[in-house]
């Protein structure tokens, strides 16, 4: 009897092992989804704020802005289907996407109007709360991850986990993903050195992308030493990029 007990709650180890996975695999791919959709949303209002309201290329933006509307959309669903998982952080994703979807259709709807002004109003807000999901999703990432080193400790547990797993962030697209989004910053910075001035507020914003490329690179490069998996390389370039 003893020992069915012990199987019993060895299995259910496994399950909440393997599930513990999937909710960090989902995570990060929303996260550099999130980061993504960001810089998107920034390089569409830098290229709508110089224009005048009766500038040709307005409808063209709206249409820009209206498949942003689209991915966003997308990206709730998935982040929908983690806080059913995670009930301790469904308040905060339910109340930080509607707010981002409220801002992004209100963008669109003074694009269409030709409000310019108040378009790109709504896109900046739009874009500080998904930095600021993004923030708070990084930092649930990082505790996901300490908790599955935790309850990983035996290697039995490791190699299961290996197996279960797909490709995690430190392999393939991903890191290609993260070494363009460091560039993207590096970027924004070298343009403010050559005008000579930065806006506080812009620095601020660059400055948590930063933190949450650096903790996602944290969090990818635990992964790949538990694991036992190569690609510690491709993260040393990141790393380089972000010095």
């Amino acid at each position: 009897m003893q020992q069915m007990i012990d199987k019993l709650d060895q299995m259910q180890s496994d399950a909440e092992s393997e599930e513990q996975a999937e909710n960090i695999e989902d995570l990060t791919d929303i996260l550099e989804n999130l980061i993504k959709i960001s810089f998107d949303e920034e390089a569409l209002r830098d290229g709508i704020r110089p224009l005048r309201f009766n500038d040709p290329s307005l409808p063209q933006k709206a249409q820009l802005q209206r498949k942003l509307k689209d991915d966003m959309g997308m990206i709730s669903d998935s982040l929908y289907a983690l806080a059913g998982r995670v009930p301790e952080i469904k308040k905060m994703i339910t109340d930080e996407v509607v707010g981002i979807l409220k801002h992004i259709d209100r963008s669109l709807n003074h694009l269409n109007d030709r409000n310019i002004g108040f378009a790109t109003g709504e896109q900046q807000a739009a874009m500080t709360g998904i930095n600021n999901l993004a923030n708070f999703l990084s930092n649930e990432l990082e505790n996901m991850m300490k908790e599955m080193q935790k309850s990983s400790s035996s290697s039995s547990s490791k190699k299961k986990l290996c197996k279960k797993k797909k490709p995690g962030p430190g392999e393939g697209k991903s890191m290609s993903n993260l070494s363009q989004q460091q560039r993207s910053v590096n970027q924004k910075l070298q343009e403010m050195m050559k005008l000579g001035k930065a806006d506080p507020k812009e620095l601020g914003r660059i400055a948590a992308q930063q933190e949450l490329i650096r903790q996602m690179l944290q969090s990818a490069e635990q992964q790949l030493k538990d694991e036992g998996k190569p690609g510690l390389g491709k993260l040393d370039k990141v790393k380089s990029d972000m010095e």
